[in-house]
């Protein structure tokens, strides 16, 4: 009979990867395609300094907001004004960013919330380092997942880029998948809670944990995502019901709903909101690829699920985002480069499946 292949030891991690086994057609399938992608990434031209014009806009309006709070203004129809000021649409009612953000720098001193800022993303450092540990064997393999890791969550803690509430929300997501464990998704998801009542673009998280709990089979915690958004869903009501008290039919309405930004400026947002802004964006964009890939070599279910995040996160910019999105995209970017520190494995086992020339070996069974 046929002997059962050997197993192949891993060369970063503590198990072998998810591509350890794949077949040689497969794999030939899936490098093929990535270097077609990274080839037609390399080529992209991203938008002149939209994103980071748009981000600097929404920290200035964001700040005139809580400056004006702090005066006892308060939150819709201040906001309401500057909206008006600045020319951008009032309607519908997601014109409005939810005030959790807004309240809590009007009442507690500047320097204080960004102590608090500092906190989570350190909570959120400690707890994914526990988790890397486990699963890397090799320390050159740790090392470069700590580093990733703390060059993301990092970014955040500098100037007043704390200002954004996307910043917050995407540290929170990143602390919430560092502590979540398939069936003990309860801790999880209240730190998810917490990112959705300061940014409701953070629902893309649940949603994605919620639809691989299905796809798991388990209903129970599909019920826990699902409670979240469903409180979501509460709390958006409220907020809508809000913003009509303070706006009217001749407020401008926001046309266009379906933008249509394109996969450059999607690209080009993530690329902006993490560190690989220092590269050019021909290596840029197809490293972004290569990372988020990159995170699906892990065997960890979560790995999986950090990689489908930045995925809908890129669809949802390419499609509904204004022109700057830069703050969108740092819902997914706390943690995603993370993702590069898979790619040795990944890269191996790819190679080890094309190259593949083993023989079969025959035995003869007597008995």
């Amino acid at each position: 009979m046929a002997s059962a292949a050997p197993r192949r030891a891993a060369l970063w991690l503590g198990v072998p990867g998810r591509y350890a086994h794949i077949g040689r057609r497969p794999a030939l399938g899936i490098v093929l395609a990535v270097m077609l992608c990274c080839l037609l990434l390399a080529g992209v031209s991203p938008p002149e300094n939209v994103g980071a014009a748009g981000a600097r806009d929404a920290i200035e309006l964001n700040q005139s907001i809580t400056d004006a709070m702090r005066g006892g203004e308060s939150y819709y129809p201040v906001t309401a004004r500057r909206l008006r000021e600045a020319g951008l649409p009032l309607r519908p009612f997601t014109a409005f960013h939810l005030p959790t953000l807004n309240v809590l720098h009007a009442a507690v001193p500047a320097d204080l919330v960004r102590m608090a800022y500092w906190l989570v993303a350190g909570l959120a450092g400690f707890a994914w380092a526990y988790r890397l540990q486990a699963a890397f064997r090799a320390r050159l393999g740790l090392f470069t997942a700590m580093a990733l890791l703390a060059s993301g969550l990092t970014l955040f803690t500098i100037s007043d880029l704390h200002l954004w509430p996307e910043a917050w929300a995407g540290t929170l997501i990143a602390l919430s998948m560092a502590r979540w464990r398939p069936g003990r998704a309860v801790e999880a998801a209240g730190y998810a809670t917490m990112a959705l009542m300061i940014r409701e673009l953070a629902a893309l998280y649940p949603i994605v944990m919620a639809l691989a709990a299905l796809h798991d089979r388990d209903r129970r915690e599909a019920l826990v995502w699902g409670a979240t958004l469903l409180l979501l869903a509460a709390v958006l009501g409220v907020h809508a019901a809000a913003v009509a008290d303070v706006t009217g039919p001749v407020d401008p309405l926001r046309g266009d709903w379906l933008p249509l930004t394109g996969a450059a400026a999607a690209f080009d947002a993530f690329v902006q909101a993490s560190p690989l802004r220092l590269a050019p964006a021909a290596i840029g964009f197809p490293l972004l690829l290569l990372v988020t890939i990159g995170w699906s070599e892990w065997q960890d279910p979560l790995g999986v699920r950090v990689a489908a995040l930045a995925g809908l996160l890129l669809i949802v910019i390419a499609l509904f985002a204004p022109a700057s999105a830069v703050h969108w995209a740092a819902i997914a970017t706390p943690v995603l480069l993370v993702g590069g520190a898979f790619l040795p494995d990944l890269i191996r086992d790819l190679a080890r499946a094309i190259l593949d020339m083993r023989r079969v070996r025959v035995h003869r069974v007597t008995r």
